[in-house]
């Protein structure tokens, strides 16, 4: 197969910028050096999801590694380093691209510090980043046109627990000791009418915080200190109780039921119901 980008890029505003993940594969690029690209303060946090026997890094014209990348390896790649690689074999990997503003705000947001700068050894092997990864692909797999049936919500749960991770472990930064607080009754009210008004929409977790006035990453903590849940979790429970009540009380078809509760299709509906409920919709429906 060619290189190809996932057909979803997922992304999440964090500070004046915006972070990006995405799902990079193909069976090779070629005998040649890649472009340089344009330099920028920017983090290209790549995590293999497989073996890649054959890889040489350069920067600045000059070769750093030609090592090999077991399967859960990363490289941390500060972009202003006029990267260029050589990938010749059958790859696939993750990409978290995080640029310095957004690092920054990230991390003033929810450490003492800022991080100078982000770094490991090449080819490290990270097992929690990894599952990381893998719980954020079917965030980005999306057919040509049609609806994810992940959430934003889910997605910037998950890219937030990576970058916490990352300034973490590889950024020497210690997380703050201010306990964070729960939303107060008007921020709760507000947010669980923001969550429940369209079940269509998909809300990006900047939303929900910018309407409490607090960074997002204060918020998805804060939200879970209130609830007991994640907003996506809040959210996915909310849907499931609203598609009971529009079962039991209407004669809808489930596929009306299905996009009223803000499934993608009624096939998810039907997963994510049976996963809940321990049935499916119609079954459901049948019993009452």
């Amino acid at each position: 197969m060619e290189p190809h980008l996932s057909c979803e890029i997922r992304e999440i505003a964090i500070g004046s910028s915006r972070v990006l993940a995405r799902h990079v594969a193909g069976d090779g690029l070629g005998s040649e050096l890649t472009e340089a690209p344009n330099p920028e303060d920017t983090y290209l946090i790549c995590v293999q999801r497989y073996c890649l026997p054959r890889q040489e890094l350069w920067n600045w014209g000059k070769m750093v590694s030609n090592a090999p990348m077991a399967r859960h390896s990363i490289a941390i790649i500060n972009l202003r380093d006029l990267t260029q690689s050589l990938t010749p074999t059958r790859f696939d990997s993750f990409h978290l691209e995080v640029p310095r503003e957004s690092l920054s705000a990230f991390t003033q947001a929810n450490h003492t510090s800022d991080v100078a700068q982000l770094g490991c050894r090449f080819a490290l092997i990270d097992p929690l980043l990894s599952a990381l990864v893998e719980a954020a692909l079917p965030t980005l797999a999306r057919p040509h046109g049609a609806r994810s049936p992940v959430d934003q919500l889910f997605a910037d749960e998950i890219i937030l627990a990576m970058l916490a991770h990352v300034t973490h472990r590889y950024g020497a930064c210690r997380p703050d000791a201010t306990p964070v607080d729960r939303l107060d009754p008007s921020q709760k009210q507000r947010v669980l009418e923001m969550l429940s008004v369209d079940l269509a929409r998909d809300i990006p977790l900047a939303e929900l915080a910018g309407a409490c006035g607090i960074p997002a990453t204060h918020f998805a903590q804060a939200f879970r200190n209130t609830t007991g849940r994640t907003p996506s979790q809040w959210r996915r429970d909310y849907r499931i109780e609203y598609a009971k009540q529009l079962l039991f009380r209407t004669g809808q078809p489930l596929k009306e039921i299905s996009h009223r509760c803000g499934f993608a299709d009624p096939p998810h509906f039907s997963r994510s119901f049976a996963a809940a409920v321990g049935m499916t919709p119609a079954a459901w429906r049948r019993e009452r």
